[in-house]
């Protein structure tokens, strides 16, 4: 990674997929402050980034054990209206259970499904999901 960075640090061009590996290789090999960091870089820069660079970055908090960190990245990710697809879904209820968020992280798993079926054009499959979540008293 020490290669990867001297290498990104001397880009003028950054595009999101630079960003991306970035991010994600310094999360895939446990340097998981790292990858945060360049996260931080990245929101310097003004760059928006996608679900996928938003996977990375969940994983890493999520890792650390960073619940409040985690909380202000899913902030983040609704505030930028960043797609919640299957994998970015699938990390946020894993950080919610690696901090010990057990709830938090049925409730996130609900919402994917329910966004899921909403997204793809199924208002009925969303709305009995919903009702399914209401019945099990998960709000």
């Amino acid at each position: 990674m020490g290669y990867v960075r001297s290498v990104f640090d001397e880009m003028y061009d950054k595009g999101l997929v630079v960003w991306s590996y970035v991010i994600g290789g310094y999360v895939k090999v446990g340097l998981f402050d790292e990858g945060l960091g360049v996260f931080g870089e990245i929101l310097k820069a003004g760059v928006v980034p996608d679900e996928v660079v938003m996977a990375s970055v969940v994983k890493g908090v999520a890792e650390l054990g960073a619940l409040d960190v985690g909380i202000w990245v899913l902030g983040y990710i609704v505030k930028r209206r960043i797609l919640v697809d299957v994998k970015l879904g699938t990390t946020l209820v894993n950080m919610y259970a690696q901090c010990g968020c057990i709830e938090k992280a049925k409730e996130v798993a609900w919402s994917s499904v329910i966004v899921g079926f909403a997204i793809h054009g199924l208002a009925d499959e969303a709305s009995s999901i919903f009702a399914d979540m209401e019945e099990a008293k998960v709000l």
